[in-house]
């Protein structure tokens, strides 16, 4: 619980904001919903997503997130609506989310699609006292005092506002986009300590490259960014039958930022089942603490939108009034 030391002074010296960002997950490529509402029901059918993630293994406090979602087409609203379940935790943190997402979807031609979408709901953090330690505190038995009075003991929480926004073009095999997570950067109080939720910024590029009838390759470049720290993930997946992938990414672009080198590998065990799996081998200073990452997802594809689906065209027969 050492760890926790250097926390717990920093906040007593500013007693001000600490910045709190979101996960990252290594398996974002194969589920741009995962970073951005505007892509809600843009595959033309349901899908839902469960990922549990452990980084930094081995390494104390080291963050656990889960996340489960789920998008569809709405046609008859000429968009796609979506949910979404976040939860981390990170030591003594914990961070839980809930938000509902809606898109618009305009036709640029029978190739083009450009999406705008828009998520809101709410963002709960939880700090847990107990897990707090101080050098002057008294921690015997069931006993817990800080011996400060700016710190909480138990758990305690605090909720505010999230609001998200996206926007998502695709034309032929080329996909770009962007989107904003906490709009709002709600501030949270607990006692005499401000939390804030940063505002994070996200763009990606995504390409399919068909090499024949069994394969498919897929370049990709994540952006994550918080206006003073980004970092980018340069991917490049490889589908076999669209029953096998695998890929590999590499997170940083210069010396300061190299975080890790990411394998991926999934299967796709029958049309509405897929499982998939990512390892981060850690090259960041935490490689001397932690054995790495490990991440799981499970998807679910439902084949086809919920209800009618999009009603053809009508045609009028000359014969007929």
């Amino acid at each position: 619980m050492r760890i926790w030391i250097t926390f717990i002074i920093s906040l007593c010296l500013a007693s001000q904001v600490v910045a709190q960002q979101g996960p990252q997950f290594s398996l974002a490529p194969l589920d741009p919903f995962f970073v951005n509402p505007a892509y809600a029901g843009m595959d033309g059918t349901m899908k839902i997503n469960g990922i549990y993630r452990s980084q930094w293994v081995n390494h104390p406090g080291s963050p656990q997130s889960q996340l489960l979602n789920l998008h569809t087409p709405l046609y008859f609203a000429g968009g796609g609506l979506g949910v979404q379940f976040l939860n981390e935790r990170l030591g003594p943190e914990q961070q839980m989310s809930a938000n509902v997402s809606y898109n618009y979807q305009l036709f640029l031609n029978r190739n083009s699609t450009l999406s705008f979408g828009l998520s809101a709901g709410f963002l709960q953090y939880t700090l847990n006292g107990d897990q707090l330690r101080t050098p002057d505190g008294i921690y015997e038995g069931i006993t817990i005092d800080h011996q400060d009075a700016r710190l909480v003991s138990g758990r305690v929480s605090q909720m505010a506002p999230l609001f998200n926004a996206g926007v998502y073009y695709r034309t032929g095999a080329f996909e770009a986009g962007a989107s904003v997570r906490n709009l709002a950067a709600s501030e949270i109080s607990i006692s005499s300590i401000s939390f804030a939720s940063e505002r994070q910024y996200m763009a990606h590029l995504r390409y399919f490259w068909d090499l024949g009838r069994s394969l498919q390759l897929i370049p990709s470049v994540w952006m994550r960014s918080n206006l003073i720290q980004t970092q980018i993930d340069f991917n490049i997946l490889a589908r076999i039958n669209d029953n096998i992938f695998g890929g590999v990414s590499f997170r940083g672009y210069d010396a300061n930022s190299v975080d890790a080198l990411i394998l991926q590998a999934g299967i796709r065990l029958n049309e509405k089942i897929t499982l998939a799996y990512a390892y981060d081998l850690t090259l960041s200073p935490l490689k001397q603490t932690s054995d790495g990452s490990h991440e799981v997802m499970v998807q679910y594809d439902l084949g086809i939108a919920p209800g009618k689906g999009r009603l053809p065209a009508i045609i009028y027969h000359p014969r007929m009034k």
